[in-house]
């Protein structure tokens, strides 16, 4: 009879195999908040990295992009520091120690729109006659926007001839 040196089994674990499942719980002007988990029946998962990117086609630019590391088996997570109306595009992978499962689908979330922090740029008077006033500007600086401009609302007051003129104009854009 041959005996053999005893022989130990074990697990090998595995990177997570599911994507998880990403939802987005609540919005703000500046924030998202995103929940999320693995079926339970994955391998182990001892973390998630959370990505987002904001959509260059909406944003200014696409300096607002950036990642959370959560070191939990689920995701309860507020993405701060967002610019206000601007939408995102959110995944997250689960980890181990072993590496990376795949990434989530794409969820798309924008954050809520204020009022604009600034109005346009080089507002100036191009012309004055006796019954009209040629005003020029330029845009409201991208990242003063905080949404979509629908309007644009001038409001002057000059003296003429010793008496005070208020003008308000209104133009849709």
């Amino acid at each position: 009879m041959i005996l053999s040196e005893s022989v130990h089994i074990a697990d090998v674990p595995l990177v997570p195999f599911s994507a998880p499942s990403l939802q987005v719980s609540s919005v703000t002007d500046i924030t998202i908040a995103i929940a999320g988990s693995v079926p339970a029946d994955d391998s182990v998962v001892t973390g998630f990295m959370v990505q987002w990117q904001r959509d260059t086609l909406v944003g200014c630019s696409d300096e607002d992009d950036g990642s959370i590391d959560v070191n939990s088996g689920f995701i309860a997570e507020i993405i701060p520091d967002l610019e206000p109306g601007n939408r995102y595009f959110i995944t997250a992978t689960a980890y181990n120690a072993v590496g990376n499962g795949p990434v989530s689908d794409k969820v798309t979330s924008s954050t809520l729109e204020t009022v604009p922090s600034s109005g346009p740029t080089s507002v100036r008077n191009t012309s004055v006659t006796a019954s009209s006033i040629t005003v020029q500007w330029g845009e409201v600086p991208c990242l003063d926007r905080n949404g979509r401009i629908t309007g644009l609302q001038s409001t002057s007051s000059e003296k003429w001839n010793g008496r005070e003129y208020d003008y308000c104009f209104w133009w849709q854009c």
